[in-house]
């Protein structure tokens, strides 16, 4: 039959691979060999040996490592509570940052520009209310 990986064979047994190694293959129950690169490989026969039809014993529900797969299902599940919650808290702390930002980059009117302004809408009202003769006979008019 086909060769695969500890970490293959922990995944079609079901269980986790470091779980593999202390419980079946340190102890001799699963024979593991060695491929061409030296690496270790599982036959499937002999998972299949030790473990059995493995859907058929998930589906009437006597699965031996159940109580693990439960602990490690809930230890999966307050981690990824935890880890939204830290998510949550990241963004929220963005979304302040960028707050802050926002105000630190509006920058009010200083005196000096109010100041050059008022003077300018002076002119401005003075030119509107002179006339357009008195405009064009000024004595700004005949300088130029």
């Amino acid at each position: 039959m086909a060769k695969v990986s500890v970490s293959e064979a922990a995944r079609i047994a079901g269980i986790s691979r470091s779980y593999l190694y202390r419980k079946y293959i340190t102890t001799g129950k699963l024979t593991v060999e060695k491929d061409n690169e030296d690496k270790p490989v599982v036959d499937t026969s002999e998972i299949f040996r030790v473990f059995g039809d493995r859907q058929q014993e998930d589906s009437k529900g006597s699965h031996p490592d159940s109580p693990i797969k439960d602990s490690k299902i809930a230890s999966l599940e307050a981690e990824l509570r935890l880890t939204r919650e830290l998510l949550k808290a990241r963004e929220d702390h963005i979304a302040d940052l960028q707050q802050s930002l926002r105000l630190l980059e509006h920058r009010p009117e200083t005196d000096s520009t109010s100041v050059q302004i008022e003077k300018l809408k002076g002119e401005v009202n003075l030119i509107k209310k002179e006339s357009m003769w008195a405009r064009l006979f000024s004595r700004k008019g005949q300088e130029a």
